[in-house]
């Protein structure tokens, strides 16, 4: 089962650098601003949905993009709820 992910990263071309990376590898992310619920600086992120974010978080880490925290999205009545998990 896919579970939809939110990797934050500290500006919006460390993000898109990390989108263009993924879809090399066939991965399809979208870069998406983060909430300000989440993060107090501005910040962008890479929405993902996969079965596993541990292999995405480990291609990110070989190919040295560093990202600040990721978050698990879960849906609450149709609202996104963020659980952080890194």
């Amino acid at each position: 089962m896919k579970n939809e992910y939110l990797i934050g990263f500290s500006s919006f071309y460390k993000a898109a650098y990390a989108r263009d990376l993924l879809m090399e590898k066939k991965y399809r992310t979208v870069v998406v601003k983060i909430p300000t619920e989440l993060i107090q600086t501005c910040g962008y992120g890479l929405s993902v949905r996969t079965s596993n974010i541990q292999t995405i978080l480990s291609m990110l880490n070989d190919m040295e993009v560093s990202f600040r925290s990721v978050y698990k999205i879960e849906k609450n009545e149709g609202q996104p709820k963020y659980r952080k998990i890194k």
